[in-house]
This record gives structure tokens, C-alpha cells and sequence, in this order.
């Protein structure tokens, strides 16, 4: 879908909350490349924790020892409490052992906090029970007459030129679509009106609250098709393009001219004809695929895309609030306690999105036991490996332990997943900090970690 013109598309600057956005990055919070930090080495993780097949599912309980003590547990939690206080913020905990149910700990477990990325969570869940997990995303062409038409299904991630078949990002290119389309059109010679069907993709580009809320910078839009999301960097989830569906058809217009094919110099918009022929196409990465990468990156651009896809499976508007009420709504009819939970978005940017501890919780239990589900247990950040976690846990003893979705924003710091810990247990968890004063973010974060670090070692 098209984005209306306007005459300066990218801010100048970030300030506000974006600014405090930049520097939860830079505490490696959310995603992106800048750091003050030296990456942590880990040894690899165990070995079933390592993401070795493709379903990645965490193995079977083995009993290896005694389960965790919830009195242990309650001092390392007390021990949390007191740290986030001291930083003027309040916590909400829940842990659970996945084998009994039994509650290890909690806190405020009930009460609704800003999730920021964990909303990821309820994104994937419903993306992969209601998506085919090995689709893929269709961009292709077709002529009639003198016209040629470009379509796509929603591929974000499109290279320039030649696709990479071992990345998400760049898998399919456009300037392999454009070769295989100049080998069709040899016998059409002549100069072609190139026409963009962006029929694909309902609804708006851009949430107007990224513009309220100062992120307009960290996501792109929600579109039919983007050059490597529309990033000027494809390393960096940074300056997303606000024109990005109109710049890959640009590029896909210098592409065909590189293969010897004329267009006019305009590009219009107009769907493909019933009666056009199809010329030539290329594929995206699968849904699976896309679903990790946008895990273990926290991609904010592919969550709200795969929640517009959603759309019709949900029977909902396409626009971001009303799919996000939607997963919602899904995911409680599906059995998950979606008590005080209120999403108004899908990626967690909208700091209005409210979540409880316990509400995550029971979505990852959810997702452990459904079979659909359970392969995105597998797609989560391990610590101190990949990932957003890439850079976490510095104590030895969590490392590889741990698989988790992690959350920031201004004043937020979030982490949901499962813990297998020393004895052979599973502890599903969930950790929501909100409202701790302005520079203790590293502090923070490194105290979620210790006390997770403790649980690990039960």
C-alpha cells in the first residue's frame, strides 16, 4: 500500500523518548549495533539448548535432581525487589515449574506492566498458528501490452540485486527478478510503463503514535515490499525509509534497466490485470524463518507486518490497534490468560500496551505445549549466545541456560522464557520492570539477570 508524499520523510533528529530509545540501544536493550560494552564470550550453550534442527524444541524433562526450593528462590527474589526499589521502579515476577505447575515465586504477578518487546511473544504465537509456517512470500511480474507489473505479497526483506538464499534479510532480490523478467520480455521489445501493484497490504504504513511517542526512526513501514526493510544500512535497524515500497520500485526499475529492459521514467500504481501473463518471480525466506530472525533480533518492522497479515485470519480491521486486540482475543480463546492484558500494537513500541507476568507466563506454557507453537521456544535469544542476549548474563552460570524474549523501552525492562536449570528442571518465567529512574538501565538489567542466573543454579 502507498504512503502518502510528503517533503521530508526521515526526522533530523531523534529526541524525547526516541532519544532515551537510543540509549537503551546503546545499553544493547533494543535492537541495533551501537555498544559501550564489550560482547561477552560464552562458552557454547548446552547442548540441548543449542539451536541445532529446525523445530528447536527444548528436550523432554529428565530428572536429575531435586526441583527448585521456592525458599531459595524467595531470597534471590527479595533480593530483586529491594534493587529495583532502590532505583525507584516497580516489579512483577512469576515463575513456575513446567513439569508440576508448582509456583517457585512471585510478585505483583497479576498486575498490568509495559511489556515493550515481550509483546513480541503474543505476536508469534498467533503468527505461526494462523500462517503457514513454510510459506513463503511471492514478488513477481507480468505483462500486458506495453505495461509491466510489479507485485508483492509483503517481502520486507528484499535485497537490491542478487538474493542470499543463508540470510532472512536479502534471501530473495530484485535484481534477480529482474534478470529472470529481461529474459522473458526478449521477444517484447520496446519501452515498458512500469505499473505497482500494492494491493497486497491493506491499511496504514505508519502508526501515528511512533510520531507521538518520538520512534518514528526504529521501524519501518507496513507495506507490500521494501528493500531490506527500508533500512539505509541492512546492519542496522535504524532511519527506516518512510517511502520504502516507492524505493524498491525504483530500484527494481534500475535493476531491469542494468538488464537491458526500457521503462518509461514514471512509475504508476495500478493492480495486475485478470488476463496479464506472469512473467517471472522470487521467493522470500519461509514464515518460520522470518518468525526467528524477528525473535532473536526483536525485529519491530516484521512484527507489525506479520500482524497485518494476520488481518483477515483474525477477522479484524487492517490497521495496528485493531490486530493487536485480535492476537489478543485469538490467544485468550485458545486457552491463554489474557487477564489485564491490552495491546496497541504488535511489536511493543506503544507504551501504552499493558501485560502481566502472569499473563506471559501462560502464554509460554501455552506454547511449549501445543505442537504448532512449540517451535518458537526454540526461536528465542539463548543467554550470553545470540541475539538480544547476546550481550547479557556475565556470570558464567546462566549462560546457554536460559532462552528468552527481552523487552526495553524508557524506563522498562523486560524478559519472559524458560530456564533449564543445573538439576534438570524447566522454570517457565516472566520479569516486568517498570518506572525505574533515568540511568540505572544497565543496573537494572543486570540485576534481572543475577536473579535469574540463581534460579538457573537450583
Amino acid at each position: 500500500m502507498r504512503f502518502p508524499k510528503r517533503g521530508a520523510a526521515l526526522l533530523a533528529g531523534v529526541l524525547g523518548l526516541g532519544a532515551c530509545y537510543a540509549a537503551a540501544d546503546a545499553a544493547e536493550l533494543v535492537p541495533g549495533v551501537i555498544s559501550f560494552q564489550n560482547s561477552v564470550s560464552p562458552t557454547p550453550p548446552p547442548v540441548s539448548l543449542a539451536p541445532t534442527t529446525l523445530r528447536e524444541d527444548l528436550p523432554s524433562i529428565t530428572e536429575e535432581g531435586p526441583s527448585p526450593n521456592p525458599a531459595t528462590a524467595a531470597a534471590s527474589l527479595d533480593k530483586l525487589q529491594k534493587q529495583v526499589e532502590a532505583h525507584k521502579g516497580e516489579l512483577g515476577v512469576l515463575v513456575v515449574n513446567r513439569e508440576t505447575g508448582e509456583v517457585i515465586v512471585k510478585n505483583n504477578e497479576n498486575t498490568p506492566y509495559i511489556p515493550a518487546s515481550t509483546t513480541k511473544l503474543f505476536t508469534s504465537s498467533a503468527a505461526i498458528s494462523l500462517l503457514k509456517p513454510e510459506e513463503r512470500l511471492k514478488t513477481y511480474t507480468a505483462l500486458e501490452a506495453n505495461n509491466l507489473y510489479l507485485k508483492s505479497e509483503g517481502d520486507l526483506m528484499l535485497a537490491p540485486e542478487q538474493g542470499n538464499q543463508n540470510e532472512a534479510m536479502g534471501y530473495a532480490g530484485l535484481g534477480d527478478l529482474a534478470k529472470k523478467t529481461a529474459e522473458k520480455l526478449k521477444s517484447h521489445p520496446g519501452t515498458f510503463q512500469l505499473n505497482v501493484d500494492d494491493t497486497a497490504i491493506a491499511g496504514p504504513e505508519r502508526n501515528p503514535i511512533w510520531k507521538t511517542q518520538d520512534v518514528q526512526g526504529y521501524v519501518g513501514n507496513t507495506t507490500d515490499m521494501a528493500v531490506h526493510q527500508g533500512r539505509p544500512n541492512p546492519a542496522r535497524a535504524r532511519n527506516f525509509s518512510q517511502t520504502a515500497q516507492n524505493d524498491a520500485a525504483k530500484e527494481f526499475q534500475k535493476q531491469l534497466e542494468k538488464y537491458g529492459v526500457k521503462t518509461n521514467s514514471d512509475i504508476k500504481y495500478a493492480p495486475i490485470p485478470p488476463k496479464a501473463t506472469p512473467l517471472a518471480e522470487v521467493e522470500s525466506a519461509t514464515n518460520r524463518t522470518l518468525l526467528r530472525y524477528a525473535e532473536k533480533n526483536s525485529d519491530n518492522t516484521l512484527m507489525e507486518e506479520f500482524c497485518r497479515r494476520l488481518a483477515p485470519a483474525l477477522k479484524v480491521e487492517p490497521n495496528y490497534a485493531t490486530t493487536a486486540v485480535g492476537v489478543v482475543k485469538y490467544l485468550g480463546e485458545q486457552g491463554v490468560d489474557t487477564k489485564n492484558v491490552t495491546l496497541h500494537d504488535c511489536s511493543g513500541l506503544d507504551i501504552n500496551n499493558r501485560v502481566t507476568a502472569a499473563s506471559l507466563v501462560s502464554l509460554i506454557k501455552h506454547d511449549l505445549e501445543e505442537a504448532r507453537t512449540q517451535p518458537l521456544i526454540g526461536m528465542l535469544p539463548v543467554a550470553a549466545w545470540d541475539g538480544t542476549l547476546k550481550n547479557r548474563f556475565e556470570k558464567p552460570e546462566g549462560r546457554g541456560r536460559i532462552r528468552a524474549k527481552t523487552g526495553s523501552l524508557p524506563g522498562v525492562s523486560s524478559m519472559a522464557g524458560i530456564i533449564r536449570t543445573k538439576t534438570g528442571h524447566e522454570l517457565i518465567f516472566s520479569v516486568l520492570v517498570n518506572k525505574f529512574e533515568p540511568g540505572s538501565v544497565y543496573q537494572v538489567r543486570a540485576d534481572i539477570d543475577d536473579f535469574l542466573t540463581a534460579l538457573s543454579e537450583q
